[in-house]
């Protein structure tokens, strides 16, 4: 199945909401510097920093602009709103890091 085929409405706003959950959970990463993970019934928990971190954070921002682009693309959107709205979602977050 094509981007362009993809005519529900329904599967529109999940990918919407997939491109925002996604680049907030990218922002969380990156504000918070990493993040903690612990393992099901446990009570050690793991703190995930620095590049690792930042690892993740990138994988999030990715994941987002890849719900963005299918999204943009059934709307059958041009080619520069796209590469704009792609800009939007992975500039930010690039320009953070190399300033901070």
């Amino acid at each position: 199945m094509k981007p362009a085929d993809i005519r529900s409405p329904w599967a529109r706003l999940a990918f919407a909401l997939l491109a925002c959950m996604w680049a907030g959970a990218g922002w969380l990463v990156v504000l918070d510097g990493g993040f903690t993970t612990s393992t099901k019934h446990s009570r050690v928990l793991t703190r995930v920093e620095g590049g690792a971190g930042l690892l993740m954070a990138c994988i999030f921002f990715v994941l987002a602009a890849i719900a963005l682009a299918v999204l943009l693309q059934s709307l059958q959107a041009r080619l520069r709103l796209q590469l704009a709205c792609a800009a939007m979602v992975l500039v930010p977050p690039v320009v953070y890091l190399l300033r901070g």
